[in-house]
């Protein structure tokens, strides 16, 4: 008994455990993103990637951000961010004011149009100019 209540609280944690972590430094913002594990899903034209972005100022005065072209990589396959809401907004920035040293989360996903897989892969946080 005891096995099978450790075997499903390892598997749920599990489910909700993040795979990776990537950080974007610009200015004095820190942009981090972190990616679920066991989170691909996979519809006729896209593979979705669920996760979240933390934003910091660490300035000492408050910014605004705009990232339209914040992109998640994971073995060179690139998505946009988007928003996680029922809307599937892209994310954009210029609408978050941040105090300084705040810090912000949002749920985020990333729409991959090619296979992906976030194990054993290189993954990177990135501006498209």
């Amino acid at each position: 008994m005891n096995k099978v209540v450790l075997f499903i609280f390892l598997s749920l944690l599990s489910i909700y455990s993040f795979a990776g972590e990537v950080r974007l430094q610009d200015g004095g913002l820190v942009i981090v993103a972190k990616y679920e594990s066991n989170s691909v899903q996979k519809s006729k034209n896209s593979n979705f990637l669920y996760g979240e972005i933390q934003i910091t100022n660490n300035s000492l005065t408050p910014m605004s951000y705009g990232n339209s072209n914040l992109l998640l990589s994971i073995d060179d396959i690139k998505s946009k961010t988007y928003l996680d809401t029922i809307a599937s907004a892209t994310i954009d920035f210029s609408s978050i004011t941040l105090q300084s040293f705040e810090t912000k989360k949002l749920n985020v996903y990333w729409a991959f149009r090619l296979s992906v897989s976030t194990k054993d892969k290189t993954a990177a946080l990135l501006w498209s100019e």
